[in-house]
């Protein structure tokens, strides 16, 4: 895994990622697929990767009813940033705890 892209995932509430999804720049990751992976694809410009991810669904453009779910729900994300995308996932804190582990490693290799 890219470990720039560790080391910048970020877990955010909706609020924090209103702007993004207004501006139009918001994608949103099934939770079964990798982020990690998808993000590197879209940073390296991958076509064949976007696309396949694109028509199966795997990444997606939330529309409104989702949104309102995510807002009602209180819905936490694992947020990547690919300029000038942002990639959300939906997590929960125990699968959130695991990337905080691979970023302190990947921190503490590079002391």
């Amino acid at each position: 895994m890219n470990e720039k892209l560790l080391k910048e995932a970020d877990w955010c509430e909706w609020h924090d990622l209103h702007d993004s999804f207004l501006r139009d720049i918001l994608f949103a990751v099934k939770e079964c697929e990798d982020c990690f992976v998808l993000a590197e694809s879209i940073a390296q410009n991958d076509s064949q990767v976007i696309v396949g991810a694109i028509e199966s669904g795997a990444i997606y453009r939330p529309d409104g009813f989702q949104v309102e779910k995510w807002k009602n729900e209180k819905v936490r994300f694992l947020t990547l940033i690919v300029s000038p995308f942002v990639l959300i996932q939906q997590m929960n804190m125990a699968d959130y705890a695991k990337i905080l582990e691979r970023q302190a490693e990947v921190l503490k290799k590079e002391q």
